[in-house]
């Protein structure tokens, strides 16, 4: 029996280290963000200059990065330079809300096929704030859709994102 359970371990030391076989890398986490795809830990220039070439503005205050294009603007927030979070919003005043959920629920969906989600409802009740927002988290990505007011004007929020916003 002592035996068998030697070779059994030889074999599989033999047949992990063998060269030619595929090393499985991890899963670039991505979002595209009007028409521009980014990941996580993609390097701060390599976004600056991908947006600057899109014809955006870029307002670089350190850790976040605005681009703005017309009335259109992304922020992304980064970490050691390095993106830690993006959003794309999927709702807009020509967008019915419906749809910006189904958008927003069916990439998350095609993107998270087989890994667990969890569910948050976290509602905001401030003075200058009063906002009902359900979270779906799945890794590292996720969707947020929130409907309320803020600073006394109605906000509508249904957006996909990748990573968390640094504290």
């Amino acid at each position: 029996m002592r035996i068998r359970f030697l070779l059994t371990l030889l074999l599989v030391f033999a047949l992990s280290a063998q060269p030619g076989q595929p090393q499985t890398q991890p899963e670039r986490v991505s979002l595209e963000v009007a028409s521009q795809t980014v990941w996580l830990g993609m390097p701060k220039g390599e976004v600056i200059n991908k947006f600057s070439s899109a014809g955006y503005r870029i307002t670089d205050t350190g850790k976040m990065v605005i681009v703005t294009l017309g009335d259109e603007a992304h922020s992304f927030q980064f970490t050691n330079d390095r993106l830690a979070y993006a959003d794309n919003e999927w709702y807009s005043a020509n967008t019915e809300d419906i749809d910006a959920v189904l958008g927003a629920l069916g990439a998350l969906a095609d993107k998270n096929a087989s890994r667990p989600c969890s569910i948050f409802h976290q509602p905001v009740s401030k003075p200058d704030a009063m906002l009902n927002r359900i979270f779906i988290v799945c890794g590292d990505r996720s969707v947020l859709i929130a409907n309320g007011k803020l600073f006394g004007k109605a906000a509508v929020d249904i957006s996909e994102r990748i990573g968390d916003i640094p504290r």
